[in-house]
């Protein structure tokens, strides 16, 4: 079919490289539905992230209902802080409650800071 043996060599490499694409595309889509845990891990989520230093950082993850504040740097992962939400959460709609206008007068912004700095 293939005359030249250069031609017989192009033909042969480009169906190789194809089989290997071939190859990481099936491994690719199956790979998660044999295994999911490898995938990526649902029970641990990053909330947040914040840079402190080019190689020290702040996080903010949940695992299992539980938030925590990690510190990481290049050599170590501290726990800074367990975060109870919830608390927080009940507390700030409390406040809330506390600060509704009852008046007209009260809608400048002087007396809703006063407000919000007594209720605190």
């Amino acid at each position: 079919m293939f005359d030249s043996p250069m031609t017989n060599a192009f033909f042969t490499m480009i169906m190789g490289v194809g089989a290997i694409g071939v190859i990481f595309f099936v491994l690719k889509k199956y790979s998660k539905k044999i295994s999911p845990k490898m995938g990526g891990n649902n029970e641990i989520q990053i909330i947040s992230r914040s840079s402190l230093t080019p190689k020290s950082h702040l996080y903010i993850v949940e695992i299992e209902n539980q938030k925590l504040v990690l510190g990481v740097t290049e050599n170590s992962i501290n726990l800074v802080k367990e975060l109870d939400i919830d608390k927080k959460i009940e507390l700030e709609e409390k406040n809330l409650d506390n600060i509704v206008i009852k008046d007209p007068k009260d809608i400048s912004f002087k007396s809703f800071l006063k407000k919000a700095v007594l209720n605190k």
